[in-house]
């Protein structure tokens, strides 16, 4: 099961950069926190993975491909995980069920039943609004 906050070595990382007025390298990182390069990358994909974390080019001087930066985000944006969560769930459905259509649509109605039960009033109903008018 995937965790959804950062481990003590994430954290380190991420509180540096949230420190930082600039992106930083991962070399910058690695002085910083007295770690090799290489020991950092698993932390800094898993921030990245989980939008703690954006990753932004340096600027090119010369040959070659730019170097990685990296920035503390906000927090990620329920609206995009969200987003994301549901095209990841109706991918499964496509690649895993013999009826994708059927079955997507059984998990949307049973979805929405839960939420329009969730939703529904719990004051006084009609009868007691009309007795008030």
């Amino acid at each position: 099961m995937k965790k959804n906050t950062p481990g003590p070595a994430a954290t380190a990382v991420l509180v540096v950069l949230r420190g930082q007025p600039d992106p930083v390298g991962i070399g910058a990182l690695a002085q910083i926190l007295r770690k090799h390069p290489n020991t950092l990358r698993e932390q800094i994909a898993w921030l990245l993975r989980n939008g703690f974390i954006r990753r932004v080019a340096a600027p090119s001087e010369g040959r070659g491909r730019p170097a990685w930066l990296y920035e503390a985000t906000t927090a990620p944006d329920p609206q995009e995980t969200y987003a994301d969560l549901a095209a990841e769930l109706a991918w499964q459905i496509v690649s895993k069920s013999a009826e994708p259509l059927q079955d997507a649509l059984h998990a949307g109605r049973h979805w929405g039943d839960r939420v329009a039960r969730d939703a529904a009033p719990t004051g006084p109903g009609p009868a007691a609004r009309a007795a008030v008018v």
